[in-house]
Order: C-alpha cells, then sequence, then structure tokens
C-alpha cells in the first residue's frame, strides 16, 4: 500500500482538525434566470431531470447543521421539499469522481455543501463554469450582502465582483506561548507582524533545546503559502510571488521542527478510542508543563480550553497567525456553491442564507457572517469569562476582560483565506518535500513547483 505523503497528511490534517472541531461544537417561485455564463464551452448547460426537491449534497460530518437550517427552511417554504444526498466522510475518495462528474455533466444537486470534501477540484470546476455567480442571487433573494461577511470571505477564489464558492466557516488559529519561555528564549511577541517574527521564535527554542519538540508532533506550525502573499486566484503570479516571498524561511522552521532527521516525524491519532487517548496524554503533559516546550497551537477562535488549562493570561500569551504583511488570516472551510445548471436557484440560495445563520450553532471554529462571530464573541464571553471555569473537573481562572478585547479586535481585523485543497496545494507540496528531507536543493524544488504550477494554470 502507497505511503501517505507528508504533503497529504498536511492537508489532511488540517482540514480533519477543522471538522472535528465543528462536529464537537456546540415562499419561493419558479427558477430564476441564469446569473452567470459558463466561462469555458466544456461545460454541459443542462438542468436536473429529477424530481421537483430541493437537492442538497452534503458530507455526513455536516449533516447535524445541514437538518436544522433544512428545518428551518420547510417552516419559511413548506411547498419545497428538501433532499439531502448524503456522502459518508470515510468513502469521499470514491465518491469525487461520480460527484465531480455529475456536476460537470449538469445532473447534479442543487447545492453542495463543502465542496472542498466532494469535489476533485473545486477552483477547476469553478473555472469550467459549473457554478453560478452567488452575489446576484444574494442580492435579489436575500437580505444579505458582502458587507455582512468577513474580508475576503467573497474573494476566495475569484477576485473580481463574482463569487461562486462561498466559505461558511473560518478557522482562526491562535498560537498559545508561555511565558517562561518567552522569558528564557528572550522574544517579545507583542511586536511580532509577519510568518519571520514566529519563524525567530522556534529557531532560538531549538538553539537552546535541540532535542526536544517546540510544539506537539500533533501539530505543527505549517508555513502555508498563503501567508506568504499566494492566492489561487492569482494564477501563474503565484509562480513569482513564492520565488520572491521569503518562503523558504517557512520552510526551514517546518524542516527543523517535523524533519529533523530529514524524515517526516508529524502524528496524526489514528481512527481509535485509545489513539486519541495517547494524543490527549500527551496533550496533559503540556498543560501540566512536563515536557519542554514553546507552547500550544489552537485550531478554533473559539475553544479557548486548551489557554486556560495552560495558564491563562497569568502562564502564557496568545497570538494570532500573521501574512508577510502583517494581516491576521484566518482559513476559510465549508464551501457551498449552487451549480449553474440547477433551476432552483432561488430556492437554494434561500439555503444558503439558513445555513448562513445556523453554522453560528457550530461555536467551535467560528463563522464568516459577521454578527454569527458576535454572537459566538458574546458566547464566549458567558462561558468563559466568569471568575471560575471548571474544565473536567478542575477549576481555573477564567478569560480576563483583556483577553476577550484582544479576541475581539483580532476577529474584526482577520481576513478569510481560501486554501488551495488536494490536487494544487499536494501537487506544490509533493514537490518541495524533497527540500524538506534534503534529498534536493530549495532552487530545485522550486523549478518542478513552476513548471508544475504552469501546467495547471494552463490547462
Amino acid at each position: 500500500m502507497r505511503r501517505k505523503k507528508s504533503s497529504e497528511i498536511r492537508l489532511f490534517s488540517i482540514l480533519l482538525a477543522a471538522t472535528l472541531l465543528i462536529t464537537a461544537g456546540c415562499g419561493p417561485g419558479e427558477s430564476s434566470a441564469d446569473t452567470a455564463s459558463p466561462k469555458e464551452d466544456g461545460f454541459t448547460e443542462e438542468t436536473s431531470d429529477s424530481s421537483d426537491a430541493l437537492r442538497v449534497c452534503v458530507v455526513d460530518t455536516q449533516v447535524r447543521y445541514s437538518e436544522d437550517a433544512r428545518g428551518i427552511f420547510q417552516a419559511k417554504y413548506p411547498d419545497v421539499n428538501v433532499e439531502l444526498e448524503i456522502v459518508p466522510f470515510e468513502n469521499l475518495e470514491e465518491e469525487k469522481t461520480r460527484i465531480s462528474s455529475e456536476l460537470m455533466a449538469g445532473e447534479g444537486c442543487d447545492l453542495y455543501i463543502n465542496v472542498d470534501y466532494l469535489l476533485e477540484d473545486p477552483y477547476k470546476a469553478q473555472q469550467a463554469g459549473a457554478f453560478a455567480d452567488l452575489v446576484p442571487l444574494f442580492q435579489q433573494y436575500t437580505d444579505l450582502g458582502e458587507e455582512d461577511f468577513m474580508p475576503g470571505t467573497f474573494d476566495g477564489l475569484e477576485n473580481g465582483e463574482e463569487c461562486y464558492i462561498l466559505p461558511l466557516t473560518q478557522s482562526f488559529s491562535l498560537l498559545v506561548l508561555r511565558k517562561d519561555m518567552q522569558e528564557e528564549l528572550g522574544i517579545s511577541p507583542d511586536t511580532w507582524s509577519g510568518p519571520k517574527d514566529l519563524n525567530r521564535c522556534v529557531t532560538t527554542f531549538y538553539e537552546k533545546y535541540p532535542q526536544e519538540h517546540a510544539l506537539s508532533l500533533y501539530e505543527s506550525l505549517y508555513p502555508s503559502m498563503e501567508n506568504y502573499g499566494f492566492r489561487i486566484w492569482k494564477g501563474k503570479e503565484n509562480i513569482r510571488i513564492l520565488k520572491e516571498s521569503d518562503w523558504q524561511n517557512g520552510l526551514d522552521m517546518e524542516k527543523r521542527m517535523l524533519y529533523p532527521e530529514g524524515t517526516y516525524i508529524g502524528m496524526q491519532p489514528d481512527n481509535t478510542v485509545e489513539g486519541y487517548r495517547k494524543m490527549e496524554r500527551e496533550e496533559e503533559k503540556r498543560f501540566s508543563n512536563e515536557v519542554m516546550c514553546m507552547g500550544k497551537l489552537m485550531i478554533g477562535f473559539y475553544n479557548q480550553e486548551d489557554y486556560i488549562r495552560m495558564g491563562g493570561e497569568e502562564g502564557a500569551d496568545l497570538f494570532p497567525e500573521y501574512d508577510t504583511e502583517g494581516k491576521i488570516l484566518t482559513m476559510g472551510m465549508t464551501g457551498v456553491a449552487i451549480p449553474q445548471s440547477s433551476n432552483k436557484k432561488e430556492e437554494a440560495i434561500h439555503m444558503v442564507q439558513e445555513l448562513v445563520r445556523n453554522y453560528v450553532a457550530v461555536g467551535v471554529t467560528g463563522t464568516t457572517w459577521k454578527e454569527g462571530n458576535d454572537i459566538l464573541l458574546e458566547n464566549l464571553r458567558k462561558e468563559f469569562g466568569s471568575g471560575e471555569v471548571n474544565i473536567e473537573g478542575t477549576v481555573y481562572p477564567g478569560l480576563t476582560e483583556t483577553t476577550l478585547e484582544k479576541l475581539e479586535q483580532w476577529i474584526d481585523q482577520a481576513e478569510v483565506y481560501y486554501p488551495a485543497y488536494v490536487e494544487l496545494g499536494n501537487g506544490i507540496y509533493d514537490r518541495m518535500e524533497p527540500y524538506l528531507t534534503g534529498e534536493k536543493t530549495y532552487e530545485e524544488c522550486m523549478k518542478e513547483v513552476e513548471e508544475f504550477m504552469e501546467i495547471y494554470f494552463s490547462e
């Protein structure tokens, strides 16, 4: 059996972590006229010949929230029947080809939830004209607009006036840095404004503790291309961006953390109770300062238990993820899209509106809807802002008002980016891995990346 490459583990781990957080968290008329034309002639413009139901394709991990939204939708529009086509998460690889083929043939569903998982390449499907522009649909049929969402939400895969894939959720990563380690390493994170600052911190840690791990091997500070200016909608310009940026500096950090001897040592729990218990035991060592480390990476803006268990404001500091321009970034997820071939675009956009509002219930990763984040911040204040917080039977000091104000400020400033998934992302990281293992130079790997991207963005 083929060994899963570390690039696949990298992207899978990010998506899986976000999915686990989500699953653990708390009258329309006839069809509208087509609102966007296919970008290429290769896409078949047909309407679904199935029943009159609004057909929604969704991964089973998202069914809970889709069911809730469907209930609200059908209470408002009782004449519209909503059918969910539920795709098992464990069968995604086998199902992607079928789903993508049906979509491109104009025979798919009327709405896709989590296209990041469901399709072989959402960007290529978009470029082939498979999806309708959501902007005029929002304007015509809902009371939501671009101004109601976080910056960047409508620019994930298209930086024009259009939006074909809308991320419902966003995963806001925060680094918990122990205060005693800051003092010992002589670092001042309050002055950080970009990836280089974090890289210097990691380098300093390993200079002093070469045999230790800065973070748990279950979590890693991957040098996302987006931190260095990469955006999929920039096409071939991304070649220049990666070549001219200091991405190598970020890769060197990953090399030191996860490839110390030229072999990938990152870990992920196997899908068993014991596997997750093992991971929890490793985390407990960091909470109790039993092992030498810098701190912990938290994926999930509204999941503050880890920070509290590491001492809260007395024992650690929180820091967001910055790009090279000093912007705070958050990763867009749970992309929704309406096929251009659907004859139920009006009904589908109404369903999207209910999904936008219902995903506030996720409560951990956060939403791209501004009002939803306001609600989640208030919930966070109520749950963790009291004098004391009981977590798994242990009482800790709650979040201070200073910390809560920082979190509110960061979420207001954050910009959403949509990561390069699957074919493009894995293709780039696969070609860079020989640099991480020491088999090739950075220049040799970047040459292969350039050739790969030239082909990808030309097809």
